[in-house]
């Protein structure tokens, strides 16, 4: 399976995308909500552009698998 071009993964067709369920306390999903609408993005927006913008900042594959594993996430 050959792995999408990430900077564009808002704009993949319909075919190419798959669901997960994501399963947050109530404080998460309400500060998630805040977060996106301040940005005038929905929840699943806002979800897409960090989990690209984490792997945009740790794909090289100079950084081991734990470093990956282990990496903070900033928004």
């Amino acid at each position: 399976m050959s792995m999408p071009d990430v900077s564009r993964l808002d704009e993949l067709p319909t075919s190419e995308v798959e669901e997960i369920s994501l399963l947050l306390p109530g404080w998460q999903l309400a500060v998630l909500d805040s977060a996106a609408r301040d940005r005038g993005l929905t929840s699943g927006q806002l979800v897409r552009r960090l989990l690209r913008d984490f792997i945009d900042r740790h794909e090289d594959d100079t950084v081991g698998t734990a470093d990956r594993q282990n990496a903070s996430c900033q928004w």
